[in-house]
């Protein structure tokens, strides 16, 4: 009798550790075959760069035992969202693998150790994120759902968010 707990577990170490070996692959494939890369692996090309972001960070500070435990025991998804952090806030490598040792101590998901950064290092208030979130959500970077749009439909679209985009944005500055 198979028991589905033990199962489940080893599968989600095997598949942890492959995503690590993902990673190292995509930091070594060179940045002009990421399209195809993205293409043959059925994953978007932000995919492979986030993947490559992370081993690139931990390529760049693996010469530490905490560095090189951090990266065996936290999951490939906490060094993905690390990453990203780490150039979205301008963090440390010793901040960073702090924040990672804490997540990992801590068991916590990507999401909580998202907010858990953001929240220690971004002191911009939370309202005001949440309207350059607002916005930012507003113009998706693929936009090709609206295609399916009528043109005079896609262009009244582009007039109302060029509106609100800048009406979040004024009253974002209001207060800077």
């Amino acid at each position: 009798m198979i028991d589905y707990y033990v199962e489940a577990v080893r599968i989600w170490q095997e598949s942890n550790h492959r995503l690590k070996r993902f990673a190292e692959c995509c930091a070594n494939v060179d940045g002009k075959r990421t399209a195809a890369l993205a293409s043959d692996c059925g994953v978007s090309v932000d995919t492979i760069e986030n993947y490559r972001n992370a081993y690139k960070l931990y390529y760049s500070m693996c010469e530490s035992e905490p560095v090189r435990k951090a990266w065996k025991t936290a999951n490939a998804a906490l060094w993905v969202k690390a990453a990203q952090l780490k150039d979205r806030l301008g963090l440390t490598n010793e901040k960073v693998i702090e924040y990672l040792i804490i997540a990992k101590e801590s068991n916590m998901s990507r999401e909580t150790f998202s907010a858990h950064v953001v929240t220690k290092e971004d002191k911009t208030p939370q309202w005001l994120r949440r309207l350059r979130w607002v916005a930012s959500k507003l113009r998706p970077s693929k936009d090709d759902w609206k295609t399916e749009m009528p043109f005079e439909k896609q262009e009244r679209y582009n007039k109302a968010v060029e509106w609100f985009t800048d009406e979040l944005k004024a009253i974002a500055e209001v207060t800077e």
